[in-house]
C-alpha cells in the first residue's frame, strides 16, 4: 500500500510538471501570435512566460536604459528608478511577500514591471545580449553554511553570462554585507576580467547616493556593506 501511495504521488507530479510546462509553452506562441502585454509576460502560476519579449511592443513609450534589479525586497530601488520614464525597470523576487510589496508600488508604471520568479535564470529569457544597461544584486542571501555554500550564484560562469547582456559601458552591481561572498564574487571578477579585457572591476564601500540609487531596507537597517561592479568597457 505505501509502495502505491508513493508511486501515485510521483506519477502525479510529473503529470502535473507536465500540464505546467504545456500551458506556459501555449501560453507564450498564444503571446508570440498575438502580440505581447503585461499578461503574456507574466503569471503568477508559471512566473516568466515569453523567451526574449519585443520589448518596444509592451511599453507604450521609448526607453533609453534597462535596470534589473534581482532580488527587490521591498522595492525602494524598482520604484525610485520606474520614476524616470527613459527607464525600463524589471524587478525580480521570490518571496510572495516582497513581490507583492514590490507590485504595489509600480503597478501603475508602465515602464515597470516584477516578476514572482528566480532573476539569476530568467534574466537570460527576458534580454538578447548588448541589450541592457545595469544589473544590481543588493545584498544576496550569502548561504552561511558551508553545505549550502554551492547554492551561491555569483559566481564566475554566472558572472560571465551576464555581462554579455550588458551594453557598452553597463555594468553589474553587486553589494554584501558577508565578508566571505564578497571575497568570493570579487575573486570571481577578478579572474573574469583577466580573461576578459573589455571588463573593468571596481569595489569599494558601498553608498547607495554614489551609484544614482536610494538606500534599501536591509541596507538601513545593516548599516552598510561593500560592493563588486563589473563594467563592460568594450
Amino acid at each position: 500500500m505505501r509502495f502505491l501511495k508513493k508511486y501515485s504521488y510521483l506519477l502525479s507530479s510529473y503529470v502535473r510538471a507536465k500540464i505546467n510546462f504545456l500551458a506556459a509553452y501555449f501560453k507564450a506562441r498564444w503571446c508570440g501570435v498575438f502580440g505581447y502585454s503585461r499578461k503574456c509576460l507574466y503569471s503568477k502560476k508559471f512566473g516568466v512566460s515569453v523567451a526574449y519579449p519585443r520589448w518596444g511592443a509592451v511599453v507604450p513609450h521609448k526607453f533609453s536604459s534597462v535596470m534589473v534589479d534581482i532580488g527587490s525586497g521591498h522595492g525602494e530601488i524598482v520604484e525610485y528608478l520606474s520614476r524616470d520614464s527613459k527607464n525600463l525597470v524589471i524587478g525580480f523576487e521570490v518571496r510572495s511577500r516582497y513581490f507583492k510589496k514590490t507590485l504595489n508600488k509600480v503597478k501603475n508604471r508602465p515602464n515597470a514591471f516584477v516578476f514572482k520568479d528566480n532573476g539569476y535564470e530568467k534574466i537570460f529569457w527576458l534580454f538578447r545580449p548588448l541589450f541592457v544597461s545595469r544589473i544590481i544584486v543588493m545584498f544576496p542571501d550569502p548561504w552561511p553554511k558551508a553545505r549550502h555554500a554551492k547554492r551561491r550564484v555569483l559566481r564566475s560562469l554566472w558572472l560571465s553570462r551576464a555581462t554579455l547582456l550588458l551594453k557598452l559601458g553597463g555594468d553589474i552591481l553587486i553589494a554584501t554585507d558577508h565578508k566571505e561572498y564578497f571575497t568570493e564574487i570579487n575573486a570571481s571578477a577578478l579572474s573574469l576580467a583577466q580573461q576578459n579585457s573589455g571588463l573593468k572591476i571596481e569595489t569599494g564601500r558601498y553608498e547607495p547616493s554614489r551609484f544614482g540609487l536610494v538606500p534599501t531596507h536591509y541596507y538601513t537597517k545593516m548599516g552598510g556593506g561593500n560592493f563588486v561592479r563589473i563594467v563592460r568597457m568594450g
